[in-house]
């Protein structure tokens, strides 16, 4: 018999198989345990965990191990939603836990009354006010803020009614904290047009774009992105490119020269997508599988974005000048799919209803 000290460890699936044929062979639990190598205290506690009635099953004690693993897991996963809100913890660069009114507002401002109030947000990155003193914010006062600057920035009333979740857009107003000077300016600025402005004007003074604006023969109102303006129809298909800068790849979104801030946001897509390269051909290199994708993928991406920052940068562009990649760089599933069954891809002229019918059944006028 082994003197070799033993520790304790689960069984395998194998090691319960074999317990059972011991068991069924009327040995003891000290031979079972030196048999398959183990402590006797391992074999005593499978027995009690894991004993049917009518006696011990290798079957059913493997099933009760996979679920108590998976009832720990969600016990693990749970304490670290409530430790995400601790003093002593770090916030986490991303979460799934959604914290409730309570967590948020006890982050945002010193809960009073408390003999070990949580620390602030603020507090925990070492903030202060101008004068010092600790920061103090409420929920509301964020909500006031964020309607305040996306009024600023020119979203219109239903629109922001909407993403707010607001009844009426009435309510916008108790939200708004321009000052009058400000609206005052924003009207001046609108009324020195004595024709209709070209995109990067509206854009400037945060008026709506509308598709002819870009040069799209189609009604309605393009919506502006982080790179430039999209004029994606998402009454007919959802987004396949999932925004972001994915948007920099896609035929229906338009970079304008001189737009406030998107040359400086494209040097930096540009160089993230630079890295990004950079790690798929050292992954290549590796062998690792799936990493040639990645590098034809992301060199054929950051082709497009250079190409327009370049032509964004040049003198030889000018200003207000709307960029788009070539459609054909880009093609739909749809038309992929048409095409490989030799169907037509484009409608016939005869078909097409007039923009003048359209517009005149929409009561729209220099639409």
């Amino acid at each position: 018999m082994s003197t070799q000290t033993k520790h304790y460890k689960q069984l395998t699936q194998g090691q319960r198989y074999q317990l059972q044929a011991l068991l069924d062979n009327g040995q003891s639990q000290q031979a079972i345990a030196d048999t398959l190598g183990v402590n006797k205290s391992t074999v005593s506690r499978e027995l009690n965990r894991n004993s049917e009635p009518d006696g011990y099953c290798p079957e059913a004690a493997e099933k009760r191990k996979t679920e108590r693993k998976k009832n720990a897991h969600k016990a693990k996963k749970t304490g670290d939603q409530h430790r995400e809100f601790n003093n002593t913890a770090q916030p986490r660069e991303f979460s799934w836990c959604l914290p409730s009114v309570n967590q948020l507002n006890a982050q945002l401002s010193m809960r009073v009354g408390l003999k070990n109030p949580p620390k602030t947000i603020f507090q925990r990155f070492g903030f202060k006010d101008e004068d010092g003193s600790d920061i103090y914010l409420t929920s509301h006062q964020l909500r006031v803020w964020l309607s305040t600057n996306a009024e600023r920035g020119g979203m219109d009333a239903w629109q922001l009614a909407r993403w707010a979740g607001r009844a009426r857009i009435a309510d916008n107003r108790h939200y708004d904290l321009r000052t009058q000077e400000e609206r005052e300016e924003q009207v001046k600025a609108i009324m020195l047009f004595e024709e209709r402005p070209t995109a990067l004007e509206a854009i400037k003074v945060n008026l709506p774009v509308s598709y002819k604006d870009l040069g799209v023969n189609r009604i309605g109102i393009a919506d502006p992105t982080v790179y430039g303006m999209c004029v994606h129809d998402f009454s007919m298909t959802p987004c396949i490119k999932g925004g972001g800068e994915e948007c920099m790849t896609c035929k229906e979104h338009a970079c304008i020269k001189g737009m406030p801030k998107t040359l400086e946001r494209i040097k930096l897509l540009e160089e993230n997508v630079k890295s990004q390269l950079h790690k798929a051909e050292a992954a290549a290199g590796d062998l690792i599988f799936g990493a040639d994708r990645w590098v034809t993928h992301l060199g054929w991406k950051l082709a497009h974005i250079r190409t327009v920052r370049q032509m964004m940068e040049s003198e030889a562009t000018p200003e207000g000048t709307v960029i788009w990649i070539p459609p054909e760089h880009d093609p739909s599933p749809t038309k992929r799919a048409l095409e490989q069954r030799d169907l037509k891809t484009k409608p016939d002229e005869e078909e097409l209803v007039s923009e003048s019918t359209i517009a005149m059944l929409m009561g729209i006028d220099n639409a």
